[in-house]
């Protein structure tokens, strides 16, 4: 249950001073490597193509993750580096001018596997002198953050944080009884990476907020009404002789007093005093000139989620009031409802469609062992066939994994026709019928379409008509969906006697998060988040 605004004044009243205990830290070493990935984050998205888009999307995503969650310094830049080849292959497409990037970072990376990371070590040092204390401490982070949090102590044998620590959201923050200390990993910024409510600066629930940050990484302009930049008049504030900078500042009708510290890793790098960029801005304004727009993330499992255009209609199903239909997404329809996305047969394909799987099954047998043989041959002849994509390998490599929530397979139809035909894939001289009406692969592709949740196809989508009949089925499943409510995913056929064919598949929803951007034809799919993470603002 939500606190008592009662409560929350007298928290206030005697409260009526708080504090932002904000830490910087410098490492000459990640430095490097910073400059090294922004020059060629910069150099892929100026190039225009959209391969090279995805890559710079991957590195951007990894950078921002380091920069906001405390992770240990491990091989993820590197894998999402040698998407781009071998450096000869990356100076003979990109240029000498990448190529000297591509290596610097690549060194630097490596390097940096046997560091440990600062931000770790000082939230661990943070963390237990608040324990020794006894003050309550709470953690605001993104979900999938917390096991980077834990690690830090569970790594030498400790026990993991309390789950009560972490706070993940609004409606969280405010069911929090108030506490001493809220610690934040990075700026405080409203979307994308490491993003949070303006609620922790105009509506505290704590005495301090404590942010680890790195080097350059200024909090977004504005955010909680820009209380930090307002000074109050001469003669209001005070200094604390411990601190490197120390200011009072209003927000709205509450006070804030502000300490900042710097402090160095003993690392060793090319710049004995970097001074860094701030990624976070320079990002955003390259991202709004590369033709994507901003999406709403939907997330429907711990994996998986799908991207709509912001304050789109999705199908919901609200468990409160039992309703079925539209609503607006982040405004009626929210966390703890049923996503419900139809998947209907394609007229054209009509009695053509196979278990769920089954073509899968066939195409992923053959590439894995096809993959197994001669990893290299494979990648040449797709290659030759025309699947120019960067960083095949490991796009093969994730293709031949087991179908889960998705299928893992190639994100456009021409690339995955082109992977069929290599496998030389088709119907058998018994299946005449069937090749008459379609070609092998395009079965394949529609049963990996409908589960990614592209529901209906194009020739439905302008008919009215289809939204009625979706209606329909639906309550003819009442008594069905009733009986399912208390699954986090189910699935229901549409019963005979109805023009539409196919299911419905249920997702109750673990989140619905703004601060995404990217192409359209990256929305409305159900898609892996280590995939999505990669067009967070």
């Amino acid at each position: 249950m939500p606190v008592t605004a009662s409560r929350i004044f007298d928290f206030l009243e005697k409260c009526p001073l708080h504090s932002i205990e904000r830490y910087e830290i410098v490492s000459a070493a990640f430095s490097d490597l910073r400059r090294s990935l922004h020059s060629i984050i910069v150099g892929l998205l100026e190039s225009g193509e959209r391969d090279a888009a995805e890559i710079s999307d991957r590195l951007r995503s990894v950078l921002s993750e380091w920069l906001t969650v405390p992770v240990r310094f491990d091989n993820a830049v590197l894998l999402a580096l040698k998407e781009m080849g071998v450096p000869v292959a990356v100076e003979s497409r990109w240029g000498r001018d990448i190529s000297s990037h591509y290596e610097d970072a690549c060194r630097t990376a490596e390097n940096l596997l046997d560091l440990e990371n600062p931000v770790r070590a000082k939230l661990a040092n943070i963390i237990e002198g608040l324990r020794k204390k006894g003050q309550p401490f709470r953690i605001f982070c993104h979900r999938r953050s917390r096991e980077h949090f834990n690690s830090i102590f569970t790594a030498s044998g400790g026990a993991a944080l309390p789950g009560d620590v972490f706070i993940h959201s609004v409606a969280e923050y405010r069911q929090a009884d108030p506490f001493d200390v809220l610690l934040k990993v990075g700026p405080l910024r409203s979307r994308g990476w490491g993003s949070a409510p303006d609620a922790l600066l105009t509506a505290p629930r704590f005495d301090t907020l404590i942010q680890v940050v790195w080097s350059g990484c200024s909090d977004e302009p504005g955010f909680g009404y820009d209380p930090v930049h307002a000074p109050l008049p001469e003669g209001e504030a005070a200094h604390d002789p411990g601190a490197a900078a120390d200011r009072y500042a209003p927000s709205l009708h509450l006070r804030w007093k502000v300490q900042e510290s710097r402090s160095r890793d003993n690392t060793t790098g090319c710049h004995d005093d970097p001074t860094d960029i701030n990624e976070f801005e320079e990002f955003t304004r390259l991202t709004q000139s590369t033709g994507v727009q901003r999406a709403t993330l939907v997330q429907v499992d711990e994996d998986h989620g799908i991207l709509y255009p912001p304050h789109s209609q999705v199908l919901g199903l609200d468990t409160a009031t039992g309703s079925v239909g539209y609503q607006k997404l982040g405004e009626t329809f929210l966390e703890g409802m049923f996503l419900i996305l139809p998947e209907l047969n394609d007229a054209q394909l009509t009695g053509l469609q196979a278990q769920d799987g089954h073509f899968s099954a066939i195409w992923k047998e053959k590439l894995n062992a096809e993959y197994r043989r001669d990893p290299v041959a494979l990648a040449n002849r797709l290659r030759d066939a025309g699947l120019g994509l960067l960083g095949l390998d490991t796009a093969v490599d994730r293709w031949c994994q087991p179908s889960s929530t998705v299928i893992h397979a190639p994100q456009s139809m021409r690339h995955f026709e082109i992977l069929v035909k290599v496998l030389g894939l088709d119907f058998g001289p018994s299946e005449i019928a069937q090749r008459r009406q379609a070609a092998w692969w395009q079965l394949a592709w529609d049963e990996i379409r409908r589960a990614r949740g592209e529901a209906i196809q194009i020739g439905f989508q302008e008919q009215q008509i289809v939204d009625d009949q979706v209606r329909a089925a639906l309550r003819a499943l009442d008594t069905e969906i009733r009986a399912n409510v208390g699954q986090r995913t189910f699935q229901l056929v549409i019963p005979p006697g109805h023009s539409l064919q196919g299911v419905f598949r249920f997702y109750r929803v673990l989140a619905v998060e703004e601060g995404f951007q990217t192409h359209p034809s990256e929305m409305r799919s159900l898609c892996e988040l280590k995939r999505i993470d990669q067009w967070r603002e």
